[in-house]
Parts: C-alpha cells; structure tokens; sequence
C-alpha cells in the first residue's frame, strides 16, 4: 500500500493520479531469483505461480509471453507515465508494443 512515511499507509482519498508507489529495490533480484529457480525446477510450479500472481505477472497461452498488471488511480495515466509504458513495451517485448485495456 502507498505510504507518507512507514509509519502510516495513505487513505485511497489522498493517493491522486500521478501517484507512484516507491520502487522496492529488493523485490528486483527477489523476482529474478524466483524465476530462475523455477526454470531450474527448484520452485514447484504451483508454488511460482502463487508468487507471481500476486505480483500482477500472468502467464500467456502463447508460450514464453507474460502479462504485467498495473494499477493506475482512477484510471489517470500522465503523459510521463504513458511514456514509461511506451519505454519498456519498446526494451521489452519482442513486438515493441503493448496492449492496454481497462477493468471497467
């Protein structure tokens, strides 16, 4: 959850669009060593999925895609972060391009 400080979680009413949560550097090599662990059959895929669904990452039908779940406030995307989204659809599919589609 969006935080001031650790000491108190933001109420939705004060999290505005163009919030970003801070980034958890330690998540970074946690994802990458889960994953790698699971390719080398050292995390029961039950186990991996669990994890990986609650960090928004869903697996494709087709072989080798993934989907990103992001939570955007009130739907409100900035220019900025639209072009964020742009950078890594371009850095990181392999069709330079994402797709975006809502929930409501």
């Amino acid at each position: 959850m969006a935080t001031t400080d650790k000491a108190r979680p933001l109420a939705p009413s004060e999290i505005k669009p163009g919030y970003l949560l801070p980034v958890v550097q330690e998540e970074i090599p946690e994802f990458a060593g889960n994953a790698q662990r699971f390719r080398d059959g050292d995390l029961e895929p039950n186990a991996f999925r669990a994890w990986r669904l609650t960090r928004g990452v869903y697996g494709q039908r087709q072989p080798d895609n993934q989907m990103m779940r992001i939570k955007l406030c009130g739907g409100i995307v900035t220019a900025d972060q639209m072009d964020a989204l742009g950078r890594i659809a371009r850095d990181y599919t392999a069709i330079n391009r994402g797709h975006i589609t809502t929930r409501e």
